[in-house]
Parts: structure tokens; C-alpha cells; sequence
């Protein structure tokens, strides 16, 4: 064959070759929140086809067992997947089967409990969904083989969830770094090798806010064991977050907060997992949420009647309240021009450590006062009551 004919096709055939190698790894991530470690992932990726044993310890061990594939776009193509727990006298049982697939135009999940099977049909294709398992939303070590080549450059994907479909950004900040978010996640930051391979997570500032990095040393198999052996020995599991309510009842003034209760964990919080200059939710998961029976005067704004989410903007010794119209959200789509009214916040120091987060709302003359205690930094914000 002449040369100028043979010399393209082997160039051809050297790039697919590193292609394919490039998107070839497998290891453990640890997954951890502040000193516990949440999640243990043995992932493997061959080409497009990846497979994941995932061990969850919050609130008693399952472990996710799932195979899967990608579209050479990124996109998800299919996955297999089952849920097993550890019972009481040491065996897995099974407990859920989870399919997804997708059509041109679509994205369907099936999920196969003891007595139930439901199905979730979403519009399009989709590059990570938390409407199955763990086994189609942990996928962050896979996505360093997905990202833009081109510091800069951004990739647009699917975030599929039973709230609607967001947008999943891919981009590359750096040779070494990729960042992930859609609007229910937040910023994640993820530092690959030379060949895109996944060395550590920061999800710090996300709605996530996990630490985890990827160890290529370890079995898997020791690590199930180890836990297993310690969930029976102790019973204890891990609660990440509790949900509570506050409720304030003064004269024709009647005040209900619902909000999640996140711990610190050993984590530094103000100006660690709560970053100044970027708002806050408050709490976890969803926004926090607070109605109003009457109208309430915030640094001379009247606030109506009504109901409202509570967001926070953190400065250093600087705070801002922020009082939301839009409700029923997830805690990190803050809309800053739904915001209603900002009134600053008093910040004081706690002589004591307080774990797990703590809202309140107590009298005052002519109104009340809205508090805000963890770690050992305490916020409040007084309102009055119209005369």
C-alpha cells in the first residue's frame, strides 16, 4: 500500500487505540462526610461499559451491585442493577432490581420491589439520574472520560430527577480538573490523571458536600466485610440529616418552619462546607420553608402574609437574610430575584459546639426573633409585628 494512502489509516488507528485505553479503570472511591464514610464504590469502565458494586452505609448497609453502558456521546445507554441488605443475622437479601434504558427520545426506569413494580418515563436521554439507585447517579468516576479536551470548554448533558430534567454541565477548568453541576447538585470538582482517570472529588459547597478520593490498592470485598462486621456488632447506623419543624405562636402571629437538620460532622462549616459569598439554604435537601399567619416588618420591609423560603448569604462577619416567594424547591435553586426582602443578620459567637444544626424562633418586644445556631456561630434576624 502506497505510504500517503497507509500513513492516515494508522494515524487513525493509533488515535482510536489511545481513545480506548484512556476510558479503561477501575478502583475503590470512599466516599466520606466530614470523618464518616458514607459510600464505598468499586467501579470498573472498559470502552463505553462500566460496572459498579456500591456499598451505602447511611441508615443501615445496602449494597448496589449494577453493569451499564454509555452512549459514545456521554449519555446513558442502559443499566442493570439490584439492591441487597444486610439483615440481622448477616445475610444480604435482596430488595430491589432496577432497569434503565433508553429510546432516541427517552429514558425509561423500572423498579422491581417485593410487592411492586413502578415505572418512570422521562422525556430524552440523560447522563446521570437519582430516580433509580446508586448505580445511575454514582457515576463520577466515569465522567473525566466524558469531558471536554479543551480547558474552557463545556459540555451540556441531562440531569434527570422526579423534579424535572436540569442541565448537567461538564467542564474542563484545567488539564487536571473537571467540574459537574446541574441546578439540584451544585459545583463538584474533579482532579484526573494524565489520562483522565479519577483521583478525588471535592463536593464541598454542593448540596452533596462529600470529600472522596479513589484508592487502586484496596479489595472491595474487605471493605463490605469490615462494615458488615461492625453493623452487626453495633446496630449503630448513620443519620446524614433529620427533618423538623418550629413552630412560633404569639397573639394572632403564627410562624411554622420545615426544615432539614444537617450535622457538622467534624467538618468546618462557616467558610468550609458553607463557603462565604455563596448562599445557603438554611439547612439540607430541600429549601427551607417558612409561613407566615400575619404580616412581619423585617429592618423596616413589610413582609406579607403568606409562605416563603428562607436563604442566607454568608460574608464573614456579614450576613444577609433572604426571604424567597418561590417554595417547594430544592435547597440549591435559589433564585436571587424572587427574593422578596434582605434584611441583615446579627452574627455571634457560641461559647459551646452545636452539632447538629438548630432553628428557632422566640418573643421579642413588638415581635420576635428568627435564630440560627451550628457549629459555634449563631445568626439571628428580629422582626416586628405591624401596629
Amino acid at each position: 500500500m502506497h505510504l500517503k494512502i497507509l500513513l492516515p489509516i494508522l494515524c487513525l488507528l493509533f488515535w482510536q487505540s489511545q481513545t480506548l485505553t484512556a476510558q479503561n479503570d477501575k478502583g475503590i472511591l470512599v466516599i466520606t462526610l466530614g470523618t464518616d464514610t458514607t459510600f464505598i464504590q468499586h467501579f470498573e469502565i472498559r470502552d463505553d461499559s462500566f460496572f459498579s458494586k456500591i456499598l451505602t452505609l447511611p441508615q443501615g448497609l445496602r449494597l448496589v451491585e449494577g453493569r451499564g453502558a454509555f452512549f459514545p456521546n456521554g449519555n446513558l445507554k442502559s443499566i442493570a442493577s439490584t439492591i441487597s441488605t444486610l439483615g440481622a443475622d448477616g445475610k444480604w437479601a435482596w430488595s430491589q432490581e432496577t432497569r434503565l434504558s433508553t429510546t432516541a427520545d427517552s429514558t425509561i426506569i423500572r423498579l422491581k420491589q417485593k410487592d411492586d413494580t413502578i415505572f418512570r418515563n422521562f422525556a430524552g436521554q440523560c447522563m446521570v439520574t437519582n430516580s433509580g439507585d446508586a448505580a445511575s447517579f454514582q457515576l463520577f468516576p466515569f465522567y473525566g472520560f466524558h469531558a471536554p479536551g479543551k480547558t474552557g470548554d463545556s459540555l451540556v448533558f441531562r440531569h434527570v430527577t422526579l423534579l424535572g430534567a436540569r442541565d448537567f454541565v461538564v467542564k474542563r477548568l484545567s488539564k487536571n480538573t473537571v467540574q459537574t453541576r446541574s441546578s439540584l447538585m451544585g459545583p463538584i470538582t474533579l482532579t484526573l490523571d494524565r489520562k483522565d482517570r479519577l483521583q478525588s472529588v471535592d463536593a464541598l459547597g454542593s448540596s452533596l458536600n462529600f470529600t472522596a478520593t479513589v484508592y487502586r490498592d484496596v479489595e472491595f470485598e474487605d471493605l463490605k466485610k469490615h462494615f458488615a462486621q461492625k453493623q452487626l456488632q453495633t446496630g449503630a447506623t448513620l443519620v446524614v440529616s433529620t427533618r423538623d419543624t418550629v413552630r412560633f405562636a404569639k397573639g394572632n402571629q403564627r410562624i411554622l418552619i420545615d426544615y432539614w437538620r444537617p450535622s457538622a460532622r467534624g467538618r468546618k462549616v462557616f467558610g468550609g462546607i458553607i463557603p462565604n459569598n455563596h448562599f445557603w439554604r438554611m439547612g439540607a435537601n430541600h429549601a427551607t420553608q417558612v409561613t407566615f399567619a400575619q404580616p412581619t416588618i423585617w429592618a423596616g420591609q413589610k413582609l406579607e402574609a403568606g409562605q416563603y423560603t428562607l436563604f442566607a448569604m454568608p460574608s464573614g462577619t456579614d450576613w444577609t437574610l433572604c426571604i424567597n416567594r418561590k417554595t417547594g424547591i430544592w435547597g440549591t435553586e435559589y433564585d436571587p430575584a424572587a427574593d422578596v426582602l434582605r434584611a441583615l443578620m446579627q452574627v455571634e459567637s457560641l461559647p459551646k459546639h452545636v452539632e447538629k444544626l438548630t432553628i428557632s424562633v422566640s418573643p421579642a418586644t413588638g415581635g420576635g426573633v428568627l435564630a440560627v445556631e451550628w457549629e459555634k456561630t449563631r445568626l439571628s434576624a428580629t422582626f416586628k409585628n405591624p401596629q
